[in-house]
């Protein structure tokens, strides 16, 4: 897996590359399913030990929390939640949920 951009935050300046490619103004576009998990477990292996919430335990309580959360993420992005969800929307759980507490 090859990451090609990198999404800056506007509130830290600090760069992070999105395995989806995905930012405030680059919405995420992985290739369906088979593409969603392959690039999950390849950024669990290659990178899994800077993932805030290892376990499964954290991830889905994360990832639970995320989705939760996500109208106030699509709305401060400028953005309308999918009414039915999508691949992008799973794509942005997925990664956030590597993170979010």
């Amino acid at each position: 897996m090859t990451t090609t951009k990198s999404d800056s935050d506007s509130k830290t300046g600090e760069t992070s590359a999105c395995q989806y490619h995905c930012g405030p103004t680059t919405p995420c576009r992985p290739r369906g399913p088979e593409r969603l998990s392959e690039a999950s477990a390849a950024g669990l292996r290659s990178k899994g030990d800077q993932w805030e919430n290892r376990t499964l335990d954290s991830f889905l309580e994360a990832l639970e929390a995320w989705v939760g959360d996500a109208p106030g993420w699509y709305a401060n992005h400028g953005q309308e939640l999918p009414a039915d969800g999508d691949w992008t929307f799973m794509a942005r759980a997925l990664s956030a949920a590597r993170f979010y507490e």
